[in-house]
């Protein structure tokens, strides 16, 4: 520990007042206090998120360099809050943040948030060996507290904030992890409790990759396309990603194999994803089905390709899934901010490609009740252009949600409605269109999906093009 001293004489007398007492560089072991832990987890260690390590940095700088607040006349922020998804990395980035700190902490998770002994506590012992963390994992999961379903209660954790003398020589500093920014209690985000807010988002190509790399440290056949393998696991957390190679090598071992394949390895992926396949005999003509569903994937994909072709096509597939016999799935990566009227229509166009494509092929037989989702999704879409975006040439810029919320009564519903047609017939009218003009494509991608199942975004796009010259 190391003591801080102020000193005043008067007269014949001396007066020394301790005046802060903290916690030195030197490293605790981890054994030294029970709760209370040193993070051998470096930025390093953590997996892609740069852009998260990047802010982490930043805020560390606020706390090592002190001439950064001071000059705006602030003390150091009293913590921070990480959301997002569950398996992205909050956790390990908090035991990460720590180190480079070089700051002791302690975590309250599970049970123990609903103990206010237990958070009192843990304050306790960061304030005896501040500078120190309080790292709160998971504020937003509920527990029984009287024998009903509660959230935390988080009075305790704002008296001991709002209690806490922050210095620059012996911060307590509080990480919070949750999964989103609106489950942050409204009394938290009052000035001078927990001032800043960090997203963590879904794992990048890079932090994919080394997963995938972790993976193949395993007997497996070199001809694996690691990428392609890498792009079919966007939107997947960490613990999802570590299941992937157990999995794989129970199925591989099971089989007598001495290595893993990229067919099981794509296979697991997919069970996790989209569930396992369903059996042949639970179809009651799988040749005919699979044929139909064929072009009918190929429909949803050659227009999805053509019509929208910003969001990046993952897989298309006819290995029948959970409720689905087939389906078009697409990257997690790609983040789209405002939706255009053209993109929006373009998209109930390649919604009903699927029962367009399907019916060029099959005629009348191929009108099926497998496209029910698919007109329950293009119906709303247009539904939300007219009454919600307003984006209808005839009853312009409208949204009816606030109106009728105030004033408790429909308004221009009959209207809606004709609109609402006229929506759908002309996408309707696009859509056949297009499947004509596009179908050479159509037909290679459906064809090809009969002969192997699943074709990878890359091998679409070549279908495509070829088709196309």
């Amino acid at each position: 520990m190391t003591l801080e001293w102020e000193l005043s004489a008067e007269d014949e007398s001396v007066t020394c007042k301790i005046k802060n007492a903290y916690y030195s560089k030197e490293k605790l072991s981890i054994l030294s206090e029970e709760n209370l832990h040193v993070s051998d987890v470096k930025f390093t260690d953590v997996a892609g998120q740069q852009r998260v390590k990047n802010e982490l940095l930043e805020v560390l700088a606020l706390l090592k360099e002190p001439q950064r607040l001071e000059h705006f006349g602030m003390l150091p922020p009293k913590g921070m809050f990480l959301f997002g998804q569950q398996g992205m990395g909050k956790k390990l980035l908090a035991r990460a943040f720590a180190c480079e700190s070089d700051m002791p902490y302690i975590t309250i998770s599970g049970a123990d948030l609903f103990n206010e002994a237990a958070i009192r506590q843990a304050y306790a012992k960061a304030y005896v060996s501040a500078p120190a963390i309080v790292i709160l994992e998971d504020i937003d999961i509920q527990g029984v507290v009287g024998g009903m379903i509660s959230k935390m209660n988080i009075t305790p954790l704002i008296e001991e904030l709002d209690n806490l003398s922050q210095t620059f020589e012996a911060p307590v500093f509080t990480i919070i992890t949750l999964s989103d920014i609106v489950d942050i209690p409204e009394e938290l985000n009052k000035a001078g409790r927990i001032d800043i807010r960090i997203e963590v988002p879904k794992l990048d190509i890079e932090a994919r990759r080394f997963f995938i790399e972790e993976v193949l440290k395993k007997p497996h056949d070199a001809t694996i396309d690691v990428e392609r393998v890498v792009r079919y696991i966007s939107g997947l957390g960490g613990n999802e990603l570590k299941r992937i190679g157990e999995e794989a090598s129970l199925q591989c071992a099971r089989k007598g194999l001495r290595e893993l394949t990229e067919e099981i390895l794509l296979e697991q992926i997919n069970i996790i994803k989209y569930g396992t396949k369903l059996e042949n005999k639970q179809i009651r003509d799988i040749e005919t089905s699979m044929a139909k569903t064929a072009y009918h994937e190929a429909g949803h994909a050659v227009l999805s390709f053509t019509l929208l072709p910003n969001i990046k096509i993952e897989q298309v597939t006819v290995a029948p899934r959970s409720e689905a016999l087939g389906f078009v799935s697409y990257h997690n990566d790609d983040y789209i901010d405002a939706t255009s009227k053209e993109e929006l229509f373009n998209d109930v166009c390649v919604l009903l490609a699927g029962r367009i494509a399907k019916m060029e092929k099959f005629g009348e037989s191929g009108m099926e009740t497998g496209a029910i989702s698919d007109l329950e999704v293009a119906n709303m879409q247009a539904y939300a252009a007219i009454a919600l975006f307003g984006m209808d040439e005839e009853l312009g810029y409208i949204n009816v949600t606030g109106i009728e919320s105030v004033y408790g009564r429909k308004i221009l519903s009959k209207k809606i409605e004709e609109r609402l047609l006229v929506w759908m017939s002309n996408a309707k009218e696009k859509t056949l269109q297009e499947v004509k003009r596009l179908w050479p494509a159509i037909e290679a991608v459906a064809k090809e999906l009969i002969a192997k199942e699943v074709v990878d975004g890359e091998e679409l796009k070549n279908i495509i093009d070829k088709a196309l010259v």
